[in-house]
């Protein structure tokens, strides 16, 4: 008995469709993004559908911004396809966009997301067939718009390995743990420039464990003799320094099925970190806002002077690199959850400075130990000694209504020269900063 197996030919009848909305979504939706947003762009996904009523083929964008972001490259392929495949998940289109017929016929679904440690722009490619997804392909994009394909990748480590970048450094932990808990060694990995994450597997005797420290101590040795990696943080440490780490969002949280090993140091997980690099981030990304981080600081503390010109806020920004390491983050990672209000606030602040000084030319306006406005009447007698950041964030200078109080109060009954106010597209102007930070 012959038996002819039947397989979806969608697949087949759209490879041009799928191929010219992927390059259309590079081209127009994605490297504009990238390349003027840089660290801040989000997840985006859009999907391709083809209507039998009028032919069109459209493409509708989805903000995907509810994605759990620990999820590993096997987990976020699981969830993209769910996702692609339900009408109810909202990234389905119910409708034909261009004439409303019901049930336009799928092509396609892409996602992106910008991984900033390495400058790529992950895109995963699901081509559906009927009622399910035939096959899923991965390349990433560079900011000129350079592509490369990659096979999957097996797990986390993989992924690293690959990209030179873990998906999700949460979801790395879980990985390097299962695999090197019982190795002979400890094992380093590293993330990026200035970080690496560090196993101290199960050791049964104190002559095992000083087995495996010798190594890693003639490793650490030659670090300080360079100027490298001056850091070294345990996950254990939250409880025995009482670090002030929130529980959901430390070790007990993303690392649940180890968290009593790691307490009892059966397993001791640790990273050992450069405050340099640290430093060279946040500058990195403070420039995008037009501003400079330099590190003023010892040995033994961590403080910087965020600004520009005159303008230049003293941070101690040691706790924000504990609280990025021991919360399983990358450099870019915390500092984008944890340092993105004192960024924006400081470039708030120097692009006020810069309205008001047009504003009023005849007034004199100095910056005082960095941080202090001074504001000088046209006869040199001094108005107004405000706090700049305070100043930068209290208003809104792009609203007129709030620029006029905010001029009434700097430097009252004075009329500002007639400006155009406008918003920016991005970059130097930052949006507005809520009040509770100045």
């Amino acid at each position: 008995m012959d038996v002819i197996l039947q397989f979806p030919t969608e697949a087949f009848q759209f490879r041009a469709e799928r191929q010219e909305a992927l390059d259309i979504f590079r081209s127009r939706c994605r490297l504009p993004v990238i390349r003027q947003y840089v660290y801040e762009a989000q997840d985006i996904g859009m999907y391709t559908a083809k209507c039998d009523s009028c032919g069109d083929l459209t493409a509708r964008l989805h903000a995907l911004i509810d994605l759990d972001p620990d999820l590993d490259i096997c987990g976020l392929e699981a969830e993209l396809s769910s996702r692609a495949l339900d009408p109810s998940s909202g990234w389905v289109p119910a409708h034909c966009p261009a004439c409303g017929a019901p049930s336009p016929k799928p092509v396609s679904a892409i996602f992106a997301r910008y991984l900033p440690e390495v400058g790529l722009d992950l895109q995963i490619h699901l081509i559906r067939g009927g009622n399910r997804i035939t096959d899923i392909d991965y390349s990433v994009m560079n900011i000129a718009g350079e592509v490369r394909t990659f096979d999957k990748a097996t797990d986390s480590i993989d992924f690293a390995d690959k990209l030179g970048i873990p998906l999700s450094l949460r979801a790395m932990w879980g990985c390097l743990i299962a695999r090197h808990m019982y190795e002979p060694d400890i094992a380093l990995y590293p993330i990026q420039p200035g970080y690496y994450l560090g196993i101290r597997p199960f050791a049964e005797t104190e002559t095992v464990l000083a087995r495996m420290a010798e190594p890693f101590y003639n490793w650490m040795e030659q670090q300080h003799a360079e100027g490298l990696c001056d850091v070294i943080a345990y996950f254990r440490d939250r409880e025995d320094e009482e670090l002030d780490i929130p529980y959901a969002e430390s070790y007990h949280t993303w690392l649940a099925g180890y968290a009593s090993d790691i307490e009892r140091a059966l397993v001791d997980p640790f990273i050992v970190a450069d405050s340099n690099a640290f430093v060279a981030v946040i500058d990195q990304l403070a420039s995008l806002y037009g501003l400079t981080a330099k590190r003023d600081s010892g040995d033994d503390t961590l403080f910087i002077h965020l600004g520009v010109d005159g303008l230049q806020v003293r941070i101690n920004i040691g706790p924000l690199l504990f609280r990025t390491l021991h919360e399983g983050l990358t450099f870019q990672g915390g500092i984008k959850q944890h340092f993105m209000d004192e960024i924006r606030a400081v470039a708030a602040s120097a692009e006020l400075l810069k309205l008001l000084k047009q504003s009023f030319p005849d007034y004199v306006f100095n910056i005082l130990n960095g941080q202090y406005l001074q504001i000088l009447d046209p006869s040199g007698q001094e108005l107004t000694l405000i706090d700049a950041i305070r100043a930068g964030t209290s208003y809104d200078p792009r609203e007129l209504d709030e620029f006029h109080a905010l001029c009434d109060e700097l430097i009252p009954g004075a009329k500002p020269r007639a400006l155009t106010l406008g918003r920016p597209l991005a970059g130097h102007l930052a949006p507005v900063i809520p009040r509770k930070i100045a």
